[in-house]
């Protein structure tokens, strides 16, 4: 790639110590697991050490599968005439020439499911930061019917300010109002993750 990088992001230090956090995490879910796992099963027997096994690995499986796919997924480099994805910056490329359109902020209205959190003292915190996740990010339609919601101002990215700001800044001709969004994309939108692609 001869085009020289403007900006760049990849897994923040922040990212790397929630991974210790990982063992508290699957030894919550393997307890409940199989908890439940014998609650209904009433003739099953589960020793400590069948837990200590399965805790020791799911928490292996989980952490491989975070430091091998992860550095990956949140490395992008952006050029000026494209942002690429991955360590190898050839996992995903679009070219600018293909965007179609730039709407800043996506679709407020969230599924039920994540709605209904506002009213547990304990989930309000989670609903108020989806909707800010959702305020900072933005939309890019590309052609053929693609789109991908945008947002590198997260913890997991270093640097994921500067480069949305600059690209944002090679894009601004291409940047309309949220009133352009579609009862088809706001129902997609609704459910779809974050620096993933989507179809319409």
């Amino acid at each position: 790639m001869n085009t020289p990088p403007l900006a760049r992001t990849k897994p923040s230090t922040q990212y790397w110590l929630g991974l210790l956090f990982i063992p508290v995490a699957t030894f919550i879910f393997t307890a409940m697991a199989l908890g439940l796992y014998g609650r209904l099963m009433k003739d099953a027997v589960i020793s400590r050490n069948d837990v200590l096994m399965a805790w020791v690995i799911i928490t292996i499986v989980v952490i491989l599968w975070c430091i091998l796919r992860d550095p990956h997924v949140l490395t992008w480099t952006l050029t000026e005439t494209e942002p690429r994805r991955g360590k190898n910056q050839d996992d995903l490329v679009i070219p600018f020439a293909d965007i179609e359109s730039i709407v800043l902020g996506l679709p407020p209205r969230l599924p039920w499911f994540f709605r209904i959190t506002r009213f547990d003292p304990h989930g309000h915190g989670m609903y108020d930061n989806l909707v800010l996740l959702r305020r900072t990010a933005f939309l890019l339609r590309l052609r053929g019917g693609r789109m991908m919601p945008l947002n590198f101002m997260t913890f997991q990215y270093q640097n994921g300010r500067t480069f949305m700001e600059a690209f944002l800044r090679l894009n601004t001709a291409k940047i309309v109002g949220p009133e352009s969004y579609t009862q088809a994309e706001m129902r997609k939108l609704g459910v779809a993750g974050l620096n993933r692609m989507v179809r319409v």
